[in-house]
């Protein structure tokens, strides 16, 4: 199920829903997914 997909992109997904939810949490607040970008 998740092989090709999540290889070609496993931070795509990861990263879109997390800084989603980041930024929603803490909107005034420096979220560490800057740095991980």
């Amino acid at each position: 199920m998740l092989t090709d997909l999540d290889a070609l992109r496993p931070t795509s997904s990861h990263a879109a829903r997390r800084r989603f939810v980041t930024r929603s949490v803490t909107p005034g607040i420096p979220t560490p997914e800057r740095e991980e970008r």
